[in-house]
């Protein structure tokens, strides 16, 4: 409002003159209250209307809308000839354009695509590796891959512009480094370099082939797995780092006490790893694995367990940390299957246990952040469905925070999902066992997100009790309301390809899905062998 429209400014009103001429009077507070509600935020510049947005072209702007957008559908009239297919409106040709009998095939006319489209266009294949290649080869290399993979180059264009402008906001010699991971990890999207380049992993130096490689396949595992929410929470895709504490001598080495530092080259590799699964829309857990001395690891359960506790506060304080820009679709995880070398599901572990996941979530939620509320899961000794061993968990002093989940590892009925003696699973009472173990969890953890962590079967069964087993077992979790994840180890219990993320046994994947769209359609009904 400009001034010369105020007419009188006292203490107790306001008069002013509206754009139609009109004065009005009001009180001084209602009157910036108005006024405010128009005053942009800082950093804001409101630009005039022009063109059709103009007052006076009211109805030159409605009409043009409506030719974009009729109100009633046109219909036309489309002719073919052996050569040509014409498009007629109101017995007027209004396009024409050469026949093509190749199926999928494009025959567009360059007048009637979209600006856009045309300046587009314009662009050939190799003016936008030229553009590339001054950025650096390998930044060539990845536009070549992008336009590679596509059934017609155009469709390639936006991608590789995009990734090309971001030289522009990082530079050059930053996106070439970013290209040359992405390149290795065969991540060749916008949004997967410039998460490279927000989180200085170009900067990380040298990039592992190999391992990414792995690493990657885990990602590309997950990633046709069917989201099935918990009963507190939803978990979709998982992508653990597995060997995030022990993949080489060096990075074990490289914890030492007082610091215990993690190695960074490492660390950086489950970064991108936790990222690619948040790129393809997962949700992901992150956790320590193989850490417990039954397998070999640095969790140990000793008398005096303080040495361990703060061995635990520093590493996932580290962890943590890293993670701490993710969203809440990235979860952590305290341990994988923390469990004593030949000692069992003793007292004495039980107890260590407990002081080792207090440890665990309170150095998670000290990084504060995301990690103030971020989903935390926990789980038994061994991680195993024992009622000792969870009754045992649930008696710690974080038990009461909100945002923690429970996993249980379970290959029910272990005579068929850890053995390699065959068994034609499917009976009567298998189902009925089957589902009285996943009710008997319920009840041991009323009111829990519990997440099955690991389960399946050993590739020694028939492929049919396989795929039924897989079906039914997950049809009941998600009926009951949690989220089951079959371990897919690269072994014996694989179900995809880490190389090439092919399915290696669909039926099993498929099952899978089906199983958890049924659990989920149906809540609180079990499969039966009458209906499965």
């Amino acid at each position: 409002m400009a001034n010369s429209r105020l007419v009188d400014v006292r203490d107790d009103a306001v008069t002013f003159r509206t754009k139609d001429g009109k004065t009005a009077t009001l009180a001084p507070v209602e009157f910036l209250r108005r006024f405010v509600q128009h005053v942009l935020p800082e950093g804001f510049h409101k630009i005039r209307h022009y063109g059709l947005y103009t007052g006076a072209a009211d109805a030159a702007r409605r009409h043009a809308l409506e030719c974009l957008n009729p109100s009633t559908p046109v219909s036309v009239e489309a002719r073919f000839t052996a050569s040509t297919v014409e498009v007629f409106y109101k017995s007027r040709r209004v396009a024409s354009h050469v026949r093509s009998f190749v199926r999928g095939g494009y025959t567009t006319n360059p007048e009637h695509m979209p600006k856009i489209h045309r300046d587009h266009a314009e662009w050939t294949p190799t003016r936008m590796l030229r553009w590339a290649e001054t950025v650096g080869p390998k930044t060539a290399e990845l536009v070549a891959a992008i336009i590679e993979e596509k059934p017609h180059p155009e469709h390639g264009y936006r991608a590789c512009l995009g990734i090309l402008r971001l030289g522009r906001r990082y530079g050059e010699p930053r996106l070439e480094a970013a290209s040359a991971r992405a390149v290795i990890v065969r991540s060749r999207t916008v949004l997967s370099v410039e998460s490279i380049l927000k989180r200085g992993l170009d900067r990380q130096g040298p990039v592992d082939a190999t391992v990414i490689g792995r690493d990657a396949g885990v990602a590309r595992r997950v990633s046709r797995r069917p989201q099935i929410p918990g009963s507190r929470r939803a978990a979709g895709g998982r992508a653990d780092a597995h060997q995030g504490l022990e993949g080489r001598p060096d990075q074990v080495a490289a914890m030492a006490a007082p610091t215990y530092t993690i190695d960074a080259t490492w660390m950086a590799q489950v970064v991108q790893t936790a990222q690619w699964a948040m790129d393809a829309g997962l949700y992901a857990f992150v956790n320590t694995h193989h850490e417990a001395d039954g397998n070999g690891g640095w969790v140990t359960f000793p008398a005096d367990p303080t040495p361990v506790v703060a061995e635990v506060t520093a590493v996932w304080t580290q962890i943590a940390t890293a993670f701490l820009a993710f969203d809440s679709h990235l979860m952590l995880e305290c341990f994988n299957e923390p469990n004593e070398g030949g000692g069992g599901a003793t007292t004495q572990a039980m107890t260590d246990l407990n002081q080792y996941l207090v440890a665990c979530v309170n150095a998670i939620r000290g990084t504060g952040g995301a990690n103030a509320t971020r989903v935390i899961m926990i789980q038994g000794i061994g991680a195993s469905p024992s009622q000792t061993g969870i009754n045992s968990v649930l008696n710690i002093s974080v038990i009461d925070d909100p945002n923690l989940i429970f996993s249980v590892h379970t290959y029910y009925p272990t005579n068929f999902g850890l053995s390699t003696t065959p068994y034609a699973w499917g009976s009567a009472s298998d189902y009925t066992s089957m589902s009285s173990s996943v009710t008997q969890l319920l009840s041991w953890l009323p009111g829990w997100g519990v997440v099955i962590g690991e389960w399946g079967s050993e590739s020694a069964q028939a492929t049919a009790n396989r795929v039924l087993h897989a079906h039914v077992y997950s049809r009941d979790t998600a009926a009951a309301g949690m989220c089951s994840m079959w371990w897919d180890n690269g072994g014996s219990y694989a179900i995809f390809n880490r190389t090439t993320g092919a399915e290696t046994y669909p039926t099993i994947v498929n099952a899978l899905v089906t199983g958890a769209q049924a659990g989920l359609a149906s809540p609180g009904t079990y499969a039966t062998l009458a209906s499965p």
